[in-house]
């Protein structure tokens, strides 16, 4: 680089939506997808990925689906987006509300009693979807000896959270708290009872091959960002009771997913077979990032004046309008996501930009 000027030097996409830190930086933040595709069952580079087949449902239900006593499938912070699906039938009892379409499997029916209502669609589906277009077979085998279960501290009473042979038993009660680590965990069992908390400190994937509880008002993550946390496990059993809240995505295909007693999910479930019973399923959809793309400076460009740099660009979001900033400074995003702008960075060291894409959640 010559006294004076910047020379532009891009690295590629994948490294860049790394954060690698480098003249150019792009951040991009979470979405909402709209989209509700049927996912096929195949193998995928990442196995915690959530596809938008995934995450475009409230809940998704393998086995027939059941809501009783005012039990409610939502959205937020869009609302009408709180779409149900299953391969079998949907059973709405007792003044429960699916907020979206209720989409029964082939041949199949949505049946209200008790003044249950649904705000969009009760067509069924023309294809039954795949139990488990995520196989977990990878997961299962590696993760038992490679977790993040080392990290884990003891509790705010002191108590180790762990037990069992390998110490992959998870359990917490009396209202006791931690905090998780960014980390992947492996757990044969997880439990949370009496009012026992557990948050986490960044991006967690946690892997049960086992049942899950949460009771007594106990929660997992409870009012953080779904996107943080991913539930996966191939045991028989989850269960939510007595104002127990679980905000993550859950896939746990293999699993009766039972919620009662004013329990609640945020985020998404996939499971064999649902039901609620006066409890809420919220579909929380920022688990994946907008598109954010600079085209100007060029690749290899040379930048004589850096106070006045031109930058333009692509941001998109599949669902609507995206916010995004520059150097901290809002650039207006045309309705094709199209922008421009022009940056000083003689002050600047290194000369660097670096843009944030951000959709209607902010996260």
């Amino acid at each position: 680089m010559r006294r004076g000027l910047a020379v532009f030097d891009r690295l590629g996409r994948a490294q860049l939506l790394r954060g690698a830190v480098s003249l150019v930086q792009l951040v991009a933040l979470l979405v909402t997808s709209l989209v509700l595709p049927i996912p096929q069952a195949e193998a995928q580079s990442d196995p915690w990925a959530l596809t938008p087949g995934l995450t475009a449902r409230a809940v998704f239900s393998c086995d027939d689906l059941t809501l009783n006593n005012a039990s409610s499938a939502d959205s937020a912070p869009d609302a009408g987006q709180g779409h149900v699906g299953t391969n079998g039938r949907i059973a709405l009892n007792a003044a429960s509300t699916v907020l979206g379409n209720a989409t029964p499997g082939p041949g199949k029916a949505v049946v209200r009693t008790g003044g249950s209502t649904v705000s969009g669609s009760t067509a069924p589906a023309s294809l039954a979807v795949p139990c488990a277009p995520v196989s977990l077979t990878g997961l299962a085998s590696t993760l038992p000896g490679s977790n993040a279960n080392a990290t884990i501290p003891r509790t705010a009473q002191n108590r180790d959270p762990l037990s069992g042979p390998n110490r992959t038993v998870f359990s917490m009660t009396s209202g006791d708290t931690l905090q998780l680590a960014a980390g992947t965990y492996y757990f044969t069992r997880f439990t949370l009872a009496g009012a026992a908390k557990v948050s986490v400190a960044g991006p967690v994937r946690i892997f049960v091959a086992g049942e899950i509880q949460l009771g007594g008002g106990s929660w997992l993550n409870q009012s953080g960002n779904p996107a943080n946390v991913r539930l996966f496990g191939n045991g028989p059993r989850l269960e939510l009771t007595a104002s127990s809240e679980l905000s993550a995505f859950v896939y746990v295909p293999a699993a009766q997913v039972d919620l009662t007693n004013q329990s609640r999910i945020v985020g998404g479930l996939w499971a064999r077979r649902a039901t609620l019973n006066a409890s809420r399923i919220t579909k929380r959809t920022a688990l994946s990032a907008p598109t954010l793309t600079i085209t100007e400076p060029a690749e290899g460009a040379t930048l004589p004046n850096l106070a006045a740099v031109a930058v333009s660009g692509v941001a998109q979001d599949a669902e609507g309008p995206v916010t995004l900033t520059l150097n901290g400074q809002t650039v207006s995003v045309g309705a094709n996501g199209v922008f421009t702008a022009t940056l000083d960075l003689s002050s600047t060291q290194p000369p660097a930009i670096t843009a944030v894409a951000a959709d209607g959640d902010g996260f």
